[in-house]
């Protein structure tokens, strides 16, 4: 982990390997990383209070679902990127470099276009 990482407790993680840190990273209170995939930080990322980072998926088919099976989907965090309070950042999905999530939004998909993104799913509105 980069000496510049700041993490203030209580931080909760899955894996704990799995998370891959920038520098100059900072996590505020009560954040939680399911790493069961990777989970890449770029440099200068600022997380709020409460984000949840979700790399996993269940199955679709129920029999599957049964047997507890999780699938590890990547997220990948570029750089000088701040996550708003209590925002959810789900599996698979790649935020470019420069963007603010909105506090509580729910990030469902590639966020690729540089300005803020809001709501639930996550919506561009500016730049």
């Amino acid at each position: 982990m980069p000496e510049s990482l700041q993490i203030t407790e209580p931080f909760y993680c899955d894996v704990g390997y799995n998370i891959i840190w920038g520098e100059d990273d900072y996590l505020n209170y009560g954040c939680t990383i399911l790493d069961v995939g990777k989970v890449t930080f770029g440099n200068h990322v600022s997380v709020g209070p409460g984000v949840k980072i979700i790399s996993l998926d269940h199955p679709r088919d129920p029999e599957e679902r049964s047997r507890y099976a999780m699938i590890g989907m990547p997220v990948n965090i570029g750089n000088n990127v701040w996550i708003g309070a209590n925002a959810v950042i789900l599996g698979g999905v790649t935020i470019a470099d420069n963007i603010i999530i909105g506090a509580g939004s729910v990030v469902t998909s590639d966020l690729i276009e540089e300005g803020t993104y809001v709501g639930a799913p996550a919506r561009f509105v500016h730049r």
